[in-house]
């Protein structure tokens, strides 16, 4: 690769780097299925952890769960009993830490008003990582979640982190939705689709520039 395209690439991805955005709002509007293998293509290619799977072949997993189907709605239905279950048990902590006030606060409007990205998108992709020694499964999906939101913004989609769904690896009803034996897959999702508007790039917050050479 000469300068040329060197200095190329490396302006492409800075520009990906800093335009990359959480969509919260999606338009009706549904992405091709090429578009969408194109995410997934890029998470397929994310790094995971080689000691951990070994020598198999078959331990990452997509799944594309299309808005408004059977499925969808089953998942709903997990994700906000699963939900509820930890105000539970969140409310009897409160006292001993008061910042869990502002997260039961966040999970009951959530049960209120429905999760980020659950039914609001086209699509909510679900990605599972085969569960092995050591149990990185979920710092190899963070690289894949990574390279998938990339990927979308390249393409003009917009993503958003569903985050809940990692919490679903041992929940029988669940992983029968995904025909997969339970407790074998750690997970994680991301909605996907076409944002309502442009988010522009003052609106996020980054942190303070601190590196030490040492």
């Amino acid at each position: 690769m000469n300068n040329l395209n060197k200095n190329n690439v490396n302006e492409v991805l800075d520009t990906l780097l800093r335009t990359r955005r959480s969509v919260r709002g999606f338009t009706k509007e549904v992405p091709s299925k090429e578009s969408v293998e194109e995410v997934i293509e890029a998470g397929r290619l994310a790094p995971y952890a080689i000691l951990a799977v070994a020598k198999q072949t078959d331990f990452r997993r997509f799944f594309v769960i299309s808005n408004n189907s059977l499925q969808m709605d089953k998942i709903k239905t997990i994700i906000n009993d699963v939900i509820k279950t930890q105000i539970s048990i969140c409310e009897k902590e409160v006292e001993k830490n008061i910042s869990l006030k502002s997260f039961i606060t966040s999970l009951k409007m959530q049960v209120e008003k429905g999760i980020l990205g659950i039914g609001t998108s086209p699509y909510l992709i679900i990605v599972g990582e085969r569960r092995g020694t050591p149990p990185i499964e979920q710092k190899a999906l963070s690289h894949v979640m990574q390279n998938m939101w990339l990927k979308a913004t390249a393409l003009g989609l917009g993503f958003e982190l569903v985050s809940v769904i990692g919490r679903l690896g041992d929940n029988k009803d669940f992983c029968d939705i995904l025909g997969v034996p339970t407790g074998e897959f750690g997970f994680d999702a991301c909605a996907i689709g076409f944002p309502t508007k442009i988010v522009n790039r003052e609106s996020r917050a980054i942190p303070e520039l601190s590196i030490k050479w040492i």
